[in-house]
């Protein structure tokens, strides 16, 4: 990787400063890039690629809180996850919207439901973080909304 220098002009003396250096994959995650990583880990149905995504992404010590309970750490997060995917073995998440983040925290609309059908559930997910991981998720669903029968 090279070095960007810039030029600065004083006083009619040109002094040759090291410019700022540009992002690169280390640098800390945005809470949207958390979000949406936290939400495709939710749905990784293969248990290694997703215990991988949640330790990447979470804070060793993160806690998830969503209407089924409190999950503290990693482990417990992967069970809660692993759960809710047997449960629905043929649903997918998917986005519903863009992130919404300021100071740390952070929003994501989601569905959940059969691929490529409208999501038979709807939430959100507020996230705080903490140095560039998760430090505390909660999930809120949106309440059910009867489909008109014929």
């Amino acid at each position: 990787m090279s070095r960007y220098m810039e030029l600065f002009v004083d006083g009619g003396l040109a002094q040759i400063q090291p410019a700022a250096m540009p992002v690169t994959e280390n640098a800390m995650q945005s809470v949207d890039d958390l979000l949406r990583k936290n939400l495709k880990a939710f749905g990784e149905r293969d248990a290694e690629k997703r215990r991988m995504a949640i330790s990447t992404i979470w804070e060793s010590d993160g806690v998830f809180i969503d209407p089924g309970g409190l999950h503290i750490g990693p482990e417990a997060i992967d069970n809660a996850v692993q759960h809710l995917l047997l449960k629905f073995a043929d649903f997918v998440f998917s986005e519903l919207g863009v992130p919404d983040s300021h100071n740390g925290i952070g929003r994501l609309a989601w569905g959940f439901g059969p691929a490529g059908e409208m999501p038979a559930v709807t939430g959100l997910d507020v996230v705080v973080s903490k140095a560039g991981k998760i430090e505390a998720l909660y999930t809120f669903l949106d309440p059910v909304q009867r489909r008109a029968q014929d």
